[in-house]
């Protein structure tokens, strides 16, 4: 949380930040505080420290034979401007998604996870409409998104946040597309991106996506653990997806620094 000057810290949780070419949200979080833990990336101010993210870590099955679409929209006016889909660019977004959920061949182990807000916009009915045997993890039986990431065995995501940073992290195997006239990358983030692209864990359409897994229905798991894969993924995490399983550890060595740090200095609050 944010609080007084020379007493505060702010935990980095959205999926653009560290990334994105320009994001007041981060900017500002950033300037409010003292300390500011990122999920591993830097800035030129001293306030901003790489520490790892606690996550819950689900067993993941290994027969599985499931794909997951999982899907975020944005209302029709303004949210944020913030490097997202926007009006103008949602509509593009939407087509690329229903263009995945159309090509993909395998409905029968298909499972599309929409987005928990229906922003009026009838995204939902047009998935049903091109994927009617798929299934849908909505309503009352919406379960955690961790459990759906272990029943995967690859998890496709129609945007850019925070859910395919966990999933890398996770070490799943992740496909993501997105609109590229809709995100930009600041310059330090660039060459990580481009690694995911070459690859082929990034991808500029839904077209583009959908026909890179219709083609290795059955080497997925070898592709993702290619050593050229592995790479990007796990140098792309170093600086934007640092999850460890060893994080409790390191948030207390981290908290005993601070304190010993501010050992006799007077409480502000």
């Amino acid at each position: 949380m944010a609080g007084a000057r020379n007493d505060s810290f702010m935990p980095s949780t959205r999926g653009g930040y560290g990334i994105d070419r320009i994001h007041f949200i981060e900017d500002f979080e950033t300037r409010v505080s003292d300390l500011f833990y990122s999920w591993g990336w830097r800035r030129k101010e001293r306030n901003v420290y790489p520490l790892s993210a606690g996550i819950w870590i689900a067993k993941r099955s290994k027969h599985s034979k499931q794909v997951l679409l999982n899907c975020s929209d944005f209302p029709e006016n303004f949210l944020r401007l913030i490097f997202h889909p926007m009006p103008g660019t949602i509509e593009t977004m939407i087509c690329d998604t229903v263009d995945f959920a159309s090509f993909y061949q395998d409905h029968e182990n298909f499972m599309i996870r929409p987005n928990i807000l229906d922003y009026g916009g009838g995204f939902l009915n047009r998935l049903r409409q091109v994927a009617p045997n798929a299934k849908y993890d909505t309503g009352n039986k919406r379960a955690p998104i961790f459990k759906r990431y272990a029943q995967s065995r690859i998890v496709v995501h129609n945007y850019l946040g925070t859910a395919w940073l966990e999933t890398l992290a996770l070490n799943i195997p992740t496909v993501c597309f997105f609109d590229p006239n809709a995100y930009d990358f600041r310059a330090v983030a660039r060459p990580y991106i481009e690694a995911l692209e070459v690859v082929g864990i990034l991808h500029r359409s839904g077209k583009s996506a959908v026909r890179f897994v219709n083609d290795a229905p059955a080497a997925i798991e070898t592709w993702w653990q290619r050593p050229d894969v592995q790479k990007a993924r796990s140098s792309f995490c170093a600086n934007y997806a640092n999850f460890s399983s060893d994080w409790p550890k390191q948030w207390e060595a981290e908290f005993k620094r601070v304190l010993s740090q501010n050992a006799g200095k007077p409480n502000r609050f």
